[in-house]
């Protein structure tokens, strides 16, 4: 290994196995990933992931990242110790591969704890968001839901999983007969367009990130009769869908 850490999380270990994860960002830049499970007793708030951005050497790329380690480890470092709770949720993100939904070159890093880069615009939502959101529309089987997004189709697979029937769309709908239970939005907008609130049905979600002013929120709106009403409820790092984006106001 060469050069000097540039960026450090680390977070508590007790006794571990530590399984690292080496994959390129580009540019003559390496990641290190870090993943460790071990005994959890007596740990009040028990967080067995960081991540270490450091040049090394080519020969320390390894093509066999073991996915299914760093799946648990989402599911046990990033989702419980975030407040995603709920039993069906994480048996489904856990049983959808993160890493099938993104270009092959970003693979090893399709479990990271913040938002993808995926090019062209398009991001995938940080593990913990997206299971934040999920837990807060309450997807219950059978019902219909609609996503709209960066298309990657990981966030449609994960609510399928949970046994909804889902519709897809890559940008803001307009008209359309189909009422939704539920509308999850895979990004952040500046504002959510009337016509899409409008293709909820009666009792309705729908969830998204809201920015504002440089500030993303995780948000739950519900439809109750002809009224909308929105809740933000966590912070988070997200970028604006295209076609979200509020008008600008005209300035001299």
């Amino acid at each position: 290994m060469v050069g000097r850490p540039s960026i450090v999380n680390r977070a508590p270990l007790a006794k571990q196995v530590i399984r690292p994860y080496v994959f390129s960002t580009g540019g003559g830049v390496r990641c290190l990933a870090l993943a460790a499970t071990g005994d959890m007793d007596g740990l009040a708030t028990p967080v067995y992931y960081w991540h270490i951005t450091v040049e090394i050497s080519e020969d320390l790329m390894s093509p066999n990242t073991d996915f299914a380690a760093a799946r648990q480890a989402m599911i046990d470092s990033q989702l419980r110790p975030q407040g995603v709770s709920d039993p069906a949720i994480l048996a489904a993100m856990a049983s959808v591969p993160r890493e099938e939904f993104v270009p092959e070159n970003v693979r090893p890093l399709a479990y990271m704890d913040r938002a993808l880069d995926l090019g062209d615009g398009k991001a995938m939502m940080p593990p913990a968001a997206l299971g934040k959101l999920i837990m807060e529309l309450e997807p219950r089987a059978g019902e219909r839901a609609l996503v709209v997004g960066s298309g990657n189709g990981y966030a449609p697979r994960v609510l399928e999983a949970l046994g909804v029937q889902v519709d897809t769309a890559a940008g803001e709908t307009r008209g359309g007969k189909s009422a939704y239970d539920l509308i999850l939005v895979d990004g952040a907008v500046e504002e959510i367009p009337e016509s899409l609130a409008a293709r909820l049905g009666p009792d309705g979600r729908l969830g998204t990130g809201v920015s504002d002013n440089g500030v993303t929120r995780l948000a739950i709106g519900r439809r109750a009769g002809t009224s909308f009403g929105l809740r933000r409820f966590a912070d988070v790092q997200l970028p604006v869908l295209a076609g979200f984006t509020r008008p600008r106001a005209f300035t001299f």
